[in-house]
């Protein structure tokens, strides 16, 4: 029986995630306003894997746990922004925000059904790097939010002349393999659970032990600033990744059992 893995596609708009899939599928009848995901077998280092793709263009979350549950139940996130516009780049951590991720040590990890796990691998992806002439989103910042926000890897495509797409999908498959081999469950090294609090722009929310919502406080909500300018410099630039720090909710208290070696391999949905 071959192995199966599952990697989720996902950005803003017009940061070209369709077009990404369907390059690297090679198919002229993919349509992504009819099909989300796409099934298919490919040989990887010699080894036949059910691949599965979710295209999230057209995904209606109805609530912020069903947004949550897709990516949770992938191997591999790809997270995409366009080079050529900065908006598609500051929308990111606006969209990791919703997923409550906790960054400690280098890693992700979130609370979910009353247990403390590690979040899949994530890869940031510039698109259309063909438009090298209108640049508004550089490496270095780019690599600023991979730091920032413990992403799993950095990369750039061009649709256009699909350089670089296929090792974006054998870096996530690889990565999505690593994972699937990876000690996830890290509830054991941890005490308990004391109230978590939970922030993010809408809403603060306190967690108890059994993970059920136990007090609510709206707060007002303030829109982003999503002025283009191509001139902003990396400092300013940078602190819509920082604000992202204040949405992830704070990680329980360690006990003396942390001190036990943790091993395991590292880990990696396109939104």
């Amino acid at each position: 029986m071959s192995q199966s893995i599952k990697i989720v596609v996902a950005g803003g708009c017009k940061t070209g995630k369709s077009a990404l899939v369907n390059k690297y599928l090679r198919n002229a009848e993919y349509d992504p306003e009819i099909q989300e995901t796409h099934d298919k077998k490919i040989e990887h280092h010699g080894k036949i894997l059910d691949l599965e793709i979710v295209d999230t263009v057209n995904f209606d979350f109805h609530t912020e746990q069903e947004y949550s549950r897709l990516y949770q139940s992938a191997d591999c996130i790809i997270l995409t922004y366009s080079i050529d516009d900065i908006n598609t780049f500051k929308y990111i951590p606006l969209k990791f925000a919703k997923l409550s991720i906790n960054i400690e040590d280098g890693k992700k990890w979130i609370l979910a059904d009353d247990k403390i796990t590690l979040f899949a691998p994530i890869i940031l992806v510039g698109t259309k790097a063909d438009k090298e002439y209108s640049r508004q989103v550089s490496r270095a910042l780019s690599q600023k939010m991979v730091d920032e926000l413990a992403l799993d890897g950095y990369m750039e495509c061009s649709n256009q002349s699909e350089a670089g797409i296929d090792k974006i999908f054998d870096k996530a498959i690889e990565l999505g393999l690593q994972y699937q081999k990876a000690e996830t469950d890290y509830t054991q090294l941890y005490g308990g659970f004391d109230d978590i609090k939970v922030e993010n722009s809408t809403e603060d929310v306190t967690v108890n032990r059994k993970n059920q919502v136990v007090a609510v406080e709206k707060s007002k909500d303030v829109a982003p600033n999503h002025e283009n300018s191509q001139k902003q410099d990396i400092n300013a630039q940078s602190k819509v990744i920082s604000s992202t720090n204040s949405n992830s909710y704070r990680s329980p208290k360690k006990t003396a059992k942390d001190n036990r070696e943790k091993s395991h391999s590292s880990c990696c949905v396109i939104m």
